[in-house]
């Protein structure tokens, strides 16, 4: 039962964060808790513990795929090397909360 509770609550938090919340797209919501009731009283342990693993991995495979993006957007894939290091720099900045000069403006000038 711990398990069932488990991975209901790991899928519906996956989907709330990484898809849509259920107000702004209640599809997936109310999927996901139907699925789950209608497959409560199944009898079959096996097949219980099939459905449960397949949600699960639902669940990791959203996460994970939600992660690789991330890592790819943080890597700046197809970006020029010195964009992509001005790029990082002024994200490091601005998570301390600095903010960075406006470099062109100040390169014009001296031309």
């Amino acid at each position: 039962m711990a398990d069932v509770r488990q991975v209901y609550r790991f899928l519906l938090r996956t989907v709330r964060d990484r898809i849509s919340s259920r107000k702004e797209n209640p599809i997936w919501h109310d999927y996901i808790v139907e699925e789950f009731h209608r497959n409560a009283k199944g009898t079959d342990p096996l097949k219980v513990q099939k459905l449960l693993q397949l949600a699960n991995d639902y669940a990791q495979l959203v996460q994970d795929v939600h992660y690789e993006k991330e890592l790819l957007l943080s890597y700046n894939i197809g970006i020029d090397p010195a964009e992509r290091q001005k790029s990082m720099i002024e994200r490091t900045a601005n998570l301390v909360g600095l903010q960075l000069p406006n470099t062109d403006a100040a390169n014009r000038r001296d031309s």
